[in-house]
């Protein structure tokens, strides 16, 4: 029943992405289901701040160019079906730029589980806070993965902290892979969760070559509370086909690379 539901979920956020308001009566009809059932899936999509509740529907939320400071978090499960197509394309471009034998951090997020399921030809050691990263279907004979501990948070999957910290900087990398919430020519990477920014920071500090973001066309123009890593510390963002061509130039101007999937 859940794959079931979040598939219904994902479905659900595509007629948003398109029409930008649903009714209850209208799913109720696309999926031949009980308008109960409707109201409940759109209960736990507001509930994760991926839509937002009206009166006998629900209208989208999650826009680029929103503000998305006051918004609650979104639970990793709603993250995880969201542009799943954009994700694998931005994951497998991610891997034609890093070396055999390289050494690689990895943050948490869900974009960056499809760079290490990509991964599977090269050898290489990914050291991440994403504990997701264990449910990642990768094959151990070419790829080694350490999973840095600390305080485990429920909502994203990912440990943070002063534990976590002291992990990473035992460590020196040879890239960083980085997701994010938002991107921001000016305001560089940010997210809703204060303590992951040192965490993100504490990565791109101890990486010898490149830092390289993951980013879906959704996540330009998005600013969130809390600054993760300045623009000025990102030396290549991989993004799909979608991406705004002025946010691009932008970014490239900054004397950063962008490539398409």
């Amino acid at each position: 029943m859940g794959i079931i539901a979040d598939s219904r979920k994902k479905e659900i956020l595509t007629l948003l992405k398109e029409q930008g308001e649903v009714t209850v009566t209208e799913l109720a009809q696309k999926f031949n289901l009980s308008q109960l059932t409707i109201r409940r899936d759109l209960d736990a999509l507001a509930e994760s701040a991926l839509v937002i509740r009206i009166h006998g529907g629900a209208k989208a939320a999650f826009l680029p160019g929103n503000f998305l400071g006051s918004m609650r978090e979104i639970d990793f499960s709603n993250k995880s079906i969201l542009n799943i197509t954009e994700k694998q394309a931005i994951g497998k471009k991610a891997v034609a730029f890093i070396d055999d034998n390289a050494t690689i951090f990895m943050n948490s997020g869900s974009t960056t589980l499809f760079f290490l399921q990509a991964l599977q030809d090269k050898c290489v050691q990914v050291a991440t806070n994403n504990a997701a990263a264990t449910d990642v279907d990768y094959d151990d004979a070419h790829i080694t993965l350490y999973v840095l501990g600390g305080e485990f948070r429920k909502t994203s999957k990912s440990f943070i902290g002063s534990m976590t910290e002291q992990a990473i900087k035992s460590i020196h990398s040879n890239f960083t892979i980085l997701g994010t919430n938002g991107i921001d020519v000016n305001k560089g990477l940010t997210t809703g969760i204060y303590e992951e920014c040192s965490t993100n920071l504490a990565m791109v500090e101890h990486t010898l070559s490149k830092v390289i973001v993951l980013a879906d066309h959704t996540k330009f123009g998005v600013i969130s509370n809390f600054i993760s890593i300045p623009i000025d510390k990102i030396d290549m963002v991989i993004t799909d086909s979608q991406c705004d061509p002025l946010q691009i130039a932008a970014l490239e101007e900054k004397g950063i690379e962008v490539v398409i999937a």
